[in-house]
């Protein structure tokens, strides 16, 4: 089995009003839906995770196992093509939402991300990592100094 799960982060506020949708755009796979409360004031902001800019926030998770051979709702592609609905429904919607460990491909589309958090990662980055060694599959950095 494969596990391919969404996860995001969102306000308070945008919990009750989205629940449904959420909860029934898994058409007929078994999904687990986790979702968890968090304080920001106990939350360690030296981690690169970023997290919604209220006092309280919820982690949501969408946790979904594959069976690679399947063609059917338990299968690959039917799950990752869930999972891409549940975040085009969250950018339609505003709904402010951040995904854990995400996939982009420019950087530009990482600042989004990060937004007002770009410049400390930015930061981070320089000092903890000068070569851009960490994650070069995330293509956000390039290494500053090349080696023959």
């Amino acid at each position: 089995m494969i596990m391919k799960n969404v996860t995001l982060t969102t306000t308070c506020n945008k919990i009750p009003e989205e629940k449904n949708y959420l909860c029934n755009i898994s058409d007929d796979s078994i999904h687990v839906l986790n979702v968890l409360c968090f304080l920001l004031c106990r939350w360690d902001n030296r981690t690169s995770v970023v997290m919604p800019e209220e006092d309280i926030f919820y982690l949501v998770a969408f946790l979904a196992s594959a069976v690679p051979s399947s063609n059917g709702p338990d299968g690959l592609e039917n799950i990752l093509s869930q999972n891409k609905k549940i975040l085009e429904y969250c950018e339609r919607s505003h709904l402010g939402v951040k995904q854990y460990l995400p996939h982009y491909t420019t950087e530009e589309a990482w600042r989004v991300h990060f937004g007002s958090q770009w410049q400390i990662f930015q930061q981070r980055k320089s000092v903890y990592d000068p070569l851009a060694m960490l994650a070069p599959g995330q293509q956000i950095f390039q290494k500053s100094i090349s080696f023959s």
